[in-house]
C-alpha cells in the first residue's frame, strides 16, 4: 500500500468517537464537581468558555459534509442567538431585564462573545436528534423549542448562582421562557430549512451531558 494513500475522514472520526465521548463526559463532570468545591470554584468558572468552544468544536468536527448550507446554518444561529440576547440585554424586552456576569468571559455590549456558539450548541445537537426520527418539519420545530425551554428551567438556578448572569427583578420572569421559545422555534425553523447533513454521533451524547450537568448542579443544591 503506497504511503500517500488518502484516509477516509469519516472513518477516522469514527475511530476517535469513544475518545470524543469520553472527553465530553470528563469534562462536564469536572465542571459540576469542581464548581462545587470552594477552593476549586474560580478555575473551574474561568474554563466554563473554554468547555463551550471545546463542545461546539467537537460538534462540527464530527459532522459530517459540512457543505456550504451547513455553514450558513452554524453562523446565522451564532449571529440571530448573539443580536437576540444583545436586544435582551439593552432593552429587556425580548428576555425580561437582566445582564451578563463574569463567567461566560469577554463581552460585546453587554453580552459574552460565547453566547452565540451556546446557541448553536443546543440548537444543533437537539435538532440532530430529533432528525432521527423523521419527523415533519413541524413538529420537530415545535418539540425542538419545547425542549430548549425545558432546558432553560434547568440551566436558571445554575446560571444565577455561579454569575453567568442575573435578573434585575430577582426572580426569572416568566418571559424568559417565552422568548427562549420565540428565538428557538426561529432558529429550529433555520434548521430544518437548512440543506446538510443531520447526522452527528456526538449529538445525543451532547443533549445528555447539558441536560446532566445542570440537572446535577441543581440537585446538589439540596444537599
Amino acid at each position: 500500500m503506497s504511503l500517500l494513500t488518502t484516509s477516509n475522514p469519516q472513518k477516522t472520526l469514527s475511530g476517535l468517537y469513544g475518545g470524543a465521548v469520553a472527553l465530553l463526559m470528563a469534562t462536564h463532570m469536572a465542571g459540576l464537581i469542581g464548581m462545587q468545591v470552594a477552593w476549586s470554584r474560580p478555575w473551574f468558572l474561568l474554563l466554563t468558555p473554554l468547555n463551550l468552544l471545546l463542545t461546539a468544536g467537537l460538534l462540527i468536527a464530527f459532522q459530517p459534509e459540512r457543505n456550504a448550507a451547513f455553514v450558513r446554518f452554524t453562523a446565522l444561529t451564532v449571529f440571530v442567538g448573539f443580536v437576540a440576547e444583545l436586544i435582551g440585554v439593552q432593552t429587556g424586552w425580548l428576555f425580561g431585564a437582566y445582564a451578563y456576569g463574569a463567567t461566560l468571559g469577554p463581552k460585546l455590549w453587554g453580552v459574552p462573545f460565547v453566547i452565540g456558539i451556546n446557541w448553536f450548541v443546543l440548537v444543533y445537537s437537539i435538532g440532530v436528534w430529533l432528525s432521527s426520527y423523521n419527523w415533519p418539519r413541524w413538529r420537530l420545530v415545535l418539540v425542538g423549542s419545547v425542549l430548549m425551554v425545558l432546558l432553560d428551567v434547568l440551566i436558571e438556578p445554575v446560571a444565577i448562582r455561579f454569575d453567568f448572569w442575573a435578573w434585575h427583578e430577582g426572580a426569572v420572569p416568566w418571559r424568559n421562557y417565552g422568548g427562549w421559545f420565540l428565538v428557538s422555534v426561529l432558529l429550529f425553523g433555520v434548521f430544518t430549512g437548512s440543506a446538510f447533513r443531520k447526522q452527528n454521533p456526538l449529538a445525543r451524547v451532547v443533549v445528555a451531558v447539558q441536560a446532566a450537568f445542570f440537572l446535577g448542579h441543581a440537585l446538589l443544591a439540596w444537599v
